[in-house]
């Protein structure tokens, strides 16, 4: 008996204790409809034109510097986006330099990270 009114007395609800209660159910029930609301699947439809846009990055105006050795094969400009010659280097200290216009005519700006030398 006595542990029946110990219980009793220990998780007697009183009106401040009720209201508690109720507060901390509805706060629960905010958070889960709320979390459920935000974490829906957003669907989104439609289009995205790009109007005259265009990527054309090329050379021109190739111009052979003074001082170079003579080349075998002038440099000309191939397909727009490569650069042919031949030249011989026989002594130490010979160079062959020429200068050239990297034009960008396109509507995208662009970056030139590395050019490329193949020797044949």
């Amino acid at each position: 008996m006595r542990r029946l009114r110990f219980f009793y007395r220990r998780f007697k609800f009183n009106r401040k204790k009720s209201h508690f209660l109720g507060l901390l159910f509805l706060l629960c029930l905010g958070v889960s409809i709320g979390y459920a609301f935000l974490t829906t699947t957003l669907s989104i439809d439609g289009a995205v034109n790009v109007a005259s846009s265009r990527w054309d990055i090329h050379f021109e105006n190739v111009e052979v510097k003074e001082g170079s050795v003579e080349a075998t094969t002038s440099p000309t400009i191939t397909d727009n986006t490569s650069i042919a010659f031949s030249t011989i280097l026989n002594n130490p200290g010979d160079f062959y330099e020429f200068n050239v216009d990297l034009i960008n005519d396109g509507t995208y700006d662009a970056k030139l990270d590395s050019i490329e030398i193949t020797p044949t």
